[in-house]
């Protein structure tokens, strides 16, 4: 279509219907239609002389052509000299104004704009009281919008054309805006991130994480998207018009037309229960960005207690493979001496290579969890380098009962399925009230044969051949499979609780258990060490013992780090923030 803007105009209805008494008369500036076809040489010797003598663009009203810029003092009619005063309404009729603007080098015309324009009056010298439409040329705009700024301050417009729908509509009107992906910027700023040097506390930390993990941009992106849906159903349904028009031969008034716009009302509350909706599923991608939150923050926690733990087993593995290549060089001496069978020094020297290959092991592990700790944190290996994390600890009164209450009160699962039930209950009743026909109100203008009616009327659906039945059963449908989801939800979370504390309390016994056997080889390795200074016990002994002790640690490094993942499942079934420091 092409688009509308605001313009005016005036004409003789006469001189536009080509009456003979009022037939053209030749003037300076004026050119008749059958010029409007002529060659292009004659055409721009019409435009050099109307320049010649300053005249604006060419405007032709019908059979006739006149500049744009009125004269000063008054105005005079394109057809001639129009009496004073207001014209007759028989008077009334349509012209056609074709602005023609010659650009620099531009042979063609395509017309591009439309102005339209209601009853216009020509001040006192004139007072034809016409409609006309205007094509402007879209390629020399801004003199398009001069011409008219100068047509309007000559011409009073009693009524502007109020039916201006789509220059309204495409002032509103929504640009795009082009927002591409550069892969390799977003790889540089990724490789950018680096922590600070020196110690991070944990609360730093999990900061960092939410800063930088990108599952935390997806879920507020989808949540996003969710409140513009609930933007997306509160406008009202537009309007409709239909407009039409045609000629007859009456000698009256030739012109036909009529002017039907339709607005539709929707009933039973309808929209109210579509925003509704929208809002429930909207809070409910809120709740899964704090659950993507919660799961980041887990993710952290874990991979931080994961690296601990690797550190502390390859500490205790290098520890014993320390210890046994010290037992593995006595065993040799003692070999050499005579004093141990070669059976026992090859045993040692087994014990050795099985220990090596865990130290390497456990190498490898504190490097898997390095990465694991760098993705959860939403950075690279290298922006860990020269940072040290501080391990968590857990609050006081972590396994209360008030606790568990709390969990299941805090669950970002349990939440969620609340809120689709009221989601899908706002749907059932959306649904309901679709049984209710909206209703159309329907005014009508026509113009025929010099006579004008307004009408009304109102047209709605009737339910005859079915009451939304199917939709409503359902909604019914979904609303109940809502029901038994936040069931299951709040039956697996309460088992979920149940579970990891059994999980805590049983890794905290074992802890206890593997802490005390450590406490006694320690205590024993240190009674050996003093036999052994004062000569009752061998190098030998403290050595076996000294193997015994790192190997107790390393099993106390390994229950440490099973309890940490224990505690970690237990915060997680209750999703509630347990830890300090």
């Amino acid at each position: 279509m092409l688009p509308v803007v605001a313009g005016g105009g005036a004409l003789d209805a006469a001189a536009f219907r080509g009456d003979a008494a009022a037939g053209p008369r030749e003037r300076p500036g004026v050119v008749r239609a059958r010029d409007i076809d002529a060659p292009s040489q004659d055409r721009e010797k019409r435009d050099s002389s109307a320049g010649e003598r300053g005249a604006s663009p060419n405007v032709r009203f019908g059979s006739y052509s006149s500049s744009l810029q009125p004269p000063e003092g008054s105005v005079e009619s394109p057809a001639g000299n129009v009496k004073a005063g207001r014209a007759p309404r028989r008077a009334l009729g349509v012209g056609f104004v074709v602005i023609y603007i010659r650009a620099a080098r531009e042979a063609k015309w395509k017309p591009r704009c439309v102005v339209l324009c209601r009853h216009a009056r020509l001040p006192r010298g004139g007072g034809a009281s016409v409609k006309s439409v205007l094509l402007l040329s879209q390629s020399d705009a801004c003199a398009v919008w001069q011409a008219a700024c100068a047509w309007g301050t000559a011409v009073r417009l009693d009524y502007v054309a109020s039916v201006l729908v789509l220059p309204l509509a495409l002032s509103g009107c929504v640009k795009y805006h082009p927002k591409p992906v550069d892969p390799a910027r977003a790889e540089a700023e990724l490789r950018a991130r680096k922590l600070p040097l020196g110690e991070i506390r944990w609360e730093e930390l999990v900061e960092y994480a939410l800063r930088w993990n990108p599952e935390i941009a997806v879920a507020e992106a989808r949540a996003r998207v969710a409140e513009a849906a609930v933007t997306a159903a509160r406008p009202r349904p537009n309007p409709s018009i239909s407009t039409g028009g045609g000629n007859t031969n009456s000698p009256e008034s030739p012109l036909v037309f009529r002017f039907a716009p339709a607005i539709l009302v929707e009933t039973a509350r309808k929209r109210d229960y579509r925003i509704l909706e929208a809002a429930q599923l909207a809070e409910a991608a809120r709740i899964q960005a704090e659950e993507a939150r919660w799961l980041v923050r887990s993710r952290t926690r874990d991979a931080l207690s994961n690296y601990y733990g690797a550190v502390e087993s390859r500490d205790g593995w290098a520890a014993e493979v320390s210890a046994r290549r010290h037992a593995v060089e006595l065993l040799e001496r003692r070999v050499v001496a005579g004093e141990t069978a070669r059976p026992d020094l090859d045993a040692a020297q087994a014990e050795l290579l099985e220990a090596e290959a865990s130290l390497r092991q456990a190498e490898g592990a504190v490097s898997a969890a390095l990465a694991s700790l760098s993705a959860a944190l939403g950075v690279t290996p290298e922006g860990l380098h020269g940072c040290r994390p501080l391990l968590w600890t857990p609050a006081a009164s972590a396994e209360t009962v008030d606790a568990l209450a709390a969990g299941l009160l805090h669950r970002f699962d349990v939440r969620r399925s609340l809120v689709e039930y009221a989601a899908a209950e706002a749907r059932l009743r959306l649904e309901i009230a679709q049984q209710y026909p909206d209703v159309q109100l329907g005014p009508d203008y026509s113009f025929d044969e010099g006579h004008y009616k307004i009408t009304g009327g109102v047209s709605l659906a009737l339910p005859l051949f079915h009451r939304n039945r199917g939709p409503i059963a359902e909604a019914e449908a979904r609303r109940s499979a809502a029901e038994a989801r936040f069931r299951l939800v709040q039956s697996d979370a309460v088992a979920e609780m149940e579970l990891a504390r059994a999980r805590l309390q049983a890794a905290a016994r074992e802890l206890e258990v593997v802490r005390k056997e450590a406490d006694v080889l320690r205590r024993q390795r240190e009674a050996v060490s003093k036999a052994v200074a004062v000569g009752e016990l061998d190098r030998y002994a403290e050595t076996a013992v000294a193997i015994r002790a790192a190997a107790a640690e390393r099993l106390a490094a390994e229950a440490r780090a099973r309890w940490r993942r224990a505690f970690g499942e237990w915060e997680d079934a209750l999703q509630t923030p347990l830890l300090s420091r």
